[in-house]
């Protein structure tokens, strides 16, 4: 009798010892999913920033402060295209070219922040290179996917590119019912301004001078300084150089070909010696028409020729937008 008593009350003990293993493992699981289901809100690289293990150890006005590279990513012509298409395409087309842009962040170790619109705010940790990287591999990606866009009809798509490295505030804002991380930095204002600029000179990707300069690899990437810039908001001037990318198309190639005419012309025009810069720029843009950047800086030349410059030139650009 008492063997049987024990022999039940073990078995029982047993059961209930499955069922809370059971139990555990359910809670666990929907623990992990839950987990990667918000890491799709809050990255887990931005996580790692905060020094937090899982998004429930996130707290208002938790931050970290460390140099970071900041790429923003843009199409020229995406309000074009949003106001031409049904309503109920528009999130379709968006998200169709924003699932192409994602990988070439993450593989290159950096990680999205921001959507907005069809722009995207990257972050990348460890060096300009990897965020050079992903530049260029976004636009062979886009490349890849404008030949199956006009296989269907649709006009190609080009994206603008904008790079700037500096110390940023990573952290998380808001109010008790709605948090929201962000990044809070000069570096990110400018290097949206420095995106902002790329369709003006019809460049793909754009980095501040001061950034590229911290590529560990430099003799590796064809890249030819464009401009001495000051961008709205800012009373400090930037040196921009635009990061060149081989064979992608002719006229990439022919701005590699023509970068030390181009450049040499550049400093002319700094010097404001605009007759012998007006000479470069010329030659450049007859051997590639298309070369925006070179049509600029002709017509400024032959403004300046005619209007002349004061004691205080500086050969500094200044955007308003």
């Amino acid at each position: 009798m008492q063997s049987t008593i024990v022999t039940l009350r073990t078995a029982r003990t047993f059961r209930k010892k499955i069922l809370l293993k059971e139990e555990f493992e359910t809670i666990n699981e929907q623990f992990i999913l839950t987990n990667r289901f918000y890491a799709k809100f809050i990255p887990r690289d931005f996580l790692t920033h905060l020094g937090k293990e899982s998004i429930e150890e996130v707290r208002l006005g938790d931050s970290s402060e460390r140099e970071i590279t900041v790429l923003f990513a843009d199409i020229w012509e995406y309000w074009d295209i949003i106001y031409s298409i049904p309503l109920e395409n528009r999130m379709l087309f968006t998200n169709s070219y924003l699932g192409r842009i994602g990988p070439c962040v993450r593989k290159n170790n950096g990680f999205i922040d921001k959507y907005i619109g069809s722009a995207i705010m990257a972050l990348f940790d460890g060096g300009i290179q990897n965020s050079i990287k992903a530049a260029e591999d976004i636009q062979w990606e886009l490349e890849k996917y404008n030949e199956r866009r006009i296989t269907f009809g649709y006009l190609p798509l080009h994206a603008g590119i904008g790079i700037h490295s500096g110390d940023t505030m990573l952290g998380i804002l808001g109010e008790e019912e709605r948090f929201e991380s962000t990044v809070i930095s000069d570096t990110v204002n400018l290097s949206s301004r420095i995106q902002g600029l790329t369709k003006k000179y019809g460049a793909r990707i754009l980095v501040s001078l001061t950034s590229l300069m911290l590529h560990e690899d430099l003799d590796t990437i064809p890249y030819r300084i464009l401009d001495f810039v000051r961008v709205k908001g800012k009373q400090e001037t930037v040196m921009i150089a635009e990061v060149l990318i081989p064979d992608i198309d002719a006229i990439s190639n022919k701005k590699i070909e023509n970068r030390e005419q181009f450049e040499a012309a550049i400093f002319d025009y700094e010097r404001a010696d605009f007759v012998s810069a007006l000479e470069g720029f010329r030659a450049v843009f007859a051997n590639n028409p298309e070369d925006l950047a070179a049509q600029i800086y002709i017509e400024r030349c032959e403004y300046y020729q005619t209007a002349g410059v004061g004691e205080d030139w500086d050969g500094v650009s200044a955007w308003e937008k």
